[in-house]
């Protein structure tokens, strides 16, 4: 039994890739596919769909205060990073799961968008999500706010 669990989970880390095209198009986060675990807030839809992270009019700190927590992350490895634009990879973990979470900074609405993509679908169980949310948290109180996404 244990042999099969630990076959399964090698099986899975070798057939998950990095879910689709990732960046930006035209200044904006790539749209989820409809088959993929994905949330997005600037375009998603039904199950797809997550609010983007409200900062305040203090963007810029909150982009730094982001860029901190992330990068002292063991976890998170930073793969582009722009002055709007932040592309990272997230374990999971509980398993070795790469998660894609990508971020765009808008400081006119004082909010950053958000897209994060599970690489290997159901199997990783929303850790993508939960990432999201474990970020939003740890940035809401680096900022001194109540809430986050």
């Amino acid at each position: 039994m244990l042999a099969g669990g630990l076959l399964f989970v090698a099986a899975t880390l070798i057939v998950a890739q990095r879910p689709g095209e990732l960046g930006l198009v035209d200044g904006a986060l790539r749209r989820c596919s409809a088959d993929g675990a994905c949330v997005n807030s600037q375009f998603g839809e039904g199950e797809q769909r997550i609010a983007p992270l409200y900062v305040g009019a203090d963007v810029g700190r909150a982009w730094q205060e982001m860029l901190t927590l992330l990068e002292g992350h063991s976890s998170v490895t930073v793969t582009a990073r722009e002055s709007h634009y932040l592309r990272i990879e997230w374990v999971q973990s509980i398993l070795p799961y790469r998660n894609d979470l990508e971020f765009l900074r808008f400081d006119s609405g004082g909010l950053i968008h958000v897209r994060a993509a599970g690489r290997v679908g159901f199997l990783g169980m929303d850790s993508h999500l939960d990432q999201v949310t474990e970020l939003s948290e740890r940035l809401a109180g680096a900022m001194g706010m109540d809430s986050g996404f």
